[in-house]
């Protein structure tokens, strides 16, 4: 147990912080062996789930101070980001970002377009310590909310519609091509589905998008399609422009739960939704879609 406490001190604390909800659910005494076995796999996780984000310091204070910085750094936060350098303004500029996740400063107005900037007009204080791991916790929040889109928005699955498209006609064109591209098996059983659901309970998010899905007909596998229209359809009471028609799998997903996080943010962001819904064609609206950021 000292030996594994000692290899992985973080996937040990966590572990420890299972001890008792193990107990409280399963009323289990877990052994010091057991812990020491469950914290292996916990740092399996974390190497493989919880990437450090890279991380460039950009001051041109003296020596000392990058020192102090450095080192507050490695005490908060040494499970959470990986310093790559420490550089000062002259050398960002010449420098490729597109591998850094974050930028840590001591210097003012330093705006960069791609990366997340993390401003200290002085060596850093307790109130720091939350600004940073807010920032840290969106940097994470958005990676995963750009592989959910890589692996559940494609542009072959977006489609701009040009012509008045009543939701009927336009659930069951949709519902058609999650069949073809072998996301549901019942094209009229879940298609049905969908418009009971409408009926019963819409699924409108804010007045120009909605995000409808089945009730009871699961899918074989997540998929999702999108369209965009030109022209607005009426449904209950809103102007409807935007549609992302889900299939989702009968099981729990979490994934699931954080795209429609995504949704609830982005219809409460009337530039980022205008943009949206003036995209010409299904490059452009990947393209716009992607832009977004979750707030946290």
């Amino acid at each position: 147990m000292d030996d594994v406490k000692t290899k992985f001190p973080f996937a040990f604390e966590i572990s420890m912080m299972i001890v008792p909800i193990l107990f409280k659910y399963k009323r289990v005494y877990v052994t010091e062996d057991e812990i020491s076995y469950l914290t292996v796999y916990v740092a399996q996780f974390l190497e493989n789930e919880n990437v450090k984000l890279k991380t460039i310091i950009v001051t041109s204070q003296r020596h000392s101070v990058k020192q102090l910085l450095t080192q507050w750094l490695e005490m908060y936060f040494k499970n959470q980001i990986a310093i790559v350098d420490i550089i000062n303004k002259e050398a960002l500029k010449k420098m490729d970002l597109t591998s850094i996740d974050l930028v840590i400063t001591l210097d003012s107005f330093l705006i960069l377009k791609d990366v997340e900037v993390f401003s200290m007009d002085k060596l850093p204080e307790i109130k720091d310590i939350e600004r940073l791991n807010s920032m840290i916790h969106m940097i994470r929040m958005n990676k995963r909310v750009s592989k959910l889109l890589d692996c559940y928005i494609q542009k072959e699955h977006v489609k701009v519609y040009l012509d008045t498209k009543e939701l009927p006609e336009l659930l069951q064109e949709m519902s058609q091509k999650l069949y073809e591209s072998g996301f549901i098996s019942d094209t009229k059983g879940f298609y049905e589905d969908v418009l009971l659901r409408e009926k019963n309970y819409p699924t409108n998010l804010g007045s120009q998008m909605m995000v409808p899905h089945a009730l009871f007909t699961f899918a074989d596998k997540t998929g999702i399609e999108v369209a965009l229209l030109k022209k607005p359809f009426e449904h209950h009471g809103n102007q409807v422009q935007l549609v992302f028609l889900l299939a989702l799998e009968k099981k729990r997903n979490d994934e699931m739960n954080l795209l429609f996080q995504f949704f609830n943010q982005i219809v409460s962001h009337k530039k980022y939704m205008h943009a949206l819904l003036q995209s010409e064609d299904s490059d452009a609206f990947i393209k716009n879609l992607y832009s977004f950021k979750l707030l946290e």
